[in-house]
C-alpha cells in the first residue's frame, strides 16, 4: 500500500484524479481517499493536527514493511535558488518546536532536487523570516508531525517527504494570492510526482508483495549478497533500519543487473571499511556505498 498524508484538498486533488481515489465514509474525523494500492489522508494544517490524523489512519490500517508513505504538501522557500512550483525531496527535518533533527532516508532513485525542511508551528511571513537560521531552506507546517507519528509504525526508509514551493516568505505576499498562485504552480507541476509514484513506488511495493517471476529474482538476490550484508552489518556497525535501507538500494542495483557480488566485495576490502570502529563512521560508508549503487 502507498500511503499518502497531505493537509489539504488542493494538494491532494491530483492524485485523487490521478488514480481515481474514492472517498471512505466510514472515517469520520478525517478525509480519507482509497483505491487498491493506495490510501490518501488530509491531515488538516499543523504538526500536531497532521500527527494525530496519521497516527489515527496508521492505527485503524496496521501497515505492513513493505509499504510506504509520501507525505506532499506546499512549502516556502527562504531561497530564491529554488522555483516556485519545483518539487524537492526534503533530506533533512527540523522544528521550531524540537531540537532533534531528522535525517529519512532517500528512495533509490528519483527525479527531484534535495533540500533541507522546517517545519513551524506558525506561518512564516517577512516580519517572522529573519528569525530562522541562515542555513533554513525551505519551511512547511506537518512534515515533522508526519514522521514523528510514522515512525511509530514504519521504518523511516519506508517515508518521504515531497515538497512543492509556493512562496518566498522574505518577499510580502497576501493569503490569498499564495492560494491562488499554488492552484496554478499544483496543475502546472505536479506530474513529475505523479509520474514517479506511477513508475517507481507503487512498482517498489508491488516488487516486495508479488509471488511471480520476482520471487525467484529475490531468492536469487539473497542468495548471492546476504552473507555480503552480514559482514557490511558487523563491520559499519549497523542498525536495522539502516540495512534496511541499505537492502532497498541493494535490490534495485540488482534489479538493474548490477554486478552487486563483486562491487560489494570491493567495498568490503576498502581499508577505511575495514577499520571502522564506530556507528557515525559506519553510517558515512554506508551513504557512499548507496551513491555508489547509482552509478
Amino acid at each position: 500500500m502507498l500511503y499518502i498524508a497531505t493537509a489539504l484538498y488542493l494538494e491532494a486533488s491530483p492524485f485523487i484524479k490521478g488514480f481515481g481515489l474514492k472517498k471512505n465514509l466510514t472515517y469520520e474525523r478525517f478525509e480519507v481517499f482509497e483505491s487498491e494500492e493506495i490510501t490518501l489522508i488530509i491531515t488538516g494544517i499543523s504538526e500536531l493536527q497532521a500527527a494525530i490524523a496519521l497516527t489515527n489512519l496508521f492505527t485503524i490500517k496496521n501497515p505492513t514493511t513493505t509499504d510506504l508513505l509520501l507525505n506532499f504538501g506546499f512549502c516556502g522557500s527562504l531561497t530564491k535558488e529554488y522555483a516556485l512550483g519545483e518539487l524537492l525531496l526534503s533530506n533533512k527535518l527540523t522544528s521550531q518546536s524540537s531540537p532533534r533533527t531528522c535525517y529519512p532516508d532517500l528512495p533509490p532513485t528519483h527525479p527531484f532536487k534535495e533540500a533541507s525542511l522546517l517545519s513551524s508551528n506558525t506561518i512564516i511571513t517577512k516580519d517572522t523570516a529573519f528569525l530562522l537560521s541562515p542555513h533554513t531552506e525551505l519551511v512547511d507546517m506537518e512534515a515533522y508531525g508526519i514522521y514523528h507519528a510514522a515512525i511509530h509504525f514504519i521504518s523511516q526508509h519506508q517515508m518521504y517527504f515531497i515538497k512543492m514551493v509556493s512562496d518566498y516568505p522574505k518577499e510580502e505576499s497576501s493569503t490569498k494570492d499564495v492560494i491562488s498562485r499554488s492552484q496554478n504552480l499544483i496543475e502546472e507541476g505536479i506530474t513529475p510526482l505523479i509520474d514517479w509514484c506511477k513508475d517507481v513506488l507503487l512498482p517498489s511495493i508491488h516488487s516486495k508483495t508479488s509471488n511471480g517471476i520476482y520471487s525467484q529474482d529475490l531468492k536469487d538476490f539473497t542468495q548471492e549478497v546476504q552473507p555480503l550484508i552480514q559482514q557490511l552489518e558487523e563491520r559499519l556497525f549497523l542498525t536495522s533500519s539502516m540495512t534496511a535501507s541499505l537492502r532497498q538500494h541493494l535490490l534495485y542495483a540488482h534489479c538493474l543487473k548490477r554486478p552487486l557480488k563483486t562491487l560489494l566485495k570491493d567495498f568490503l576490502n576498502r581499508p577505511e571499511v575495514c577499520n571502522c570502529k564506530s556507528k557515525v563512521e559506519g553510517k558515512q560508508y554506508v551513504y557512499e556505498l548507496k551513491q555508489l549503487l547509482k552509478t
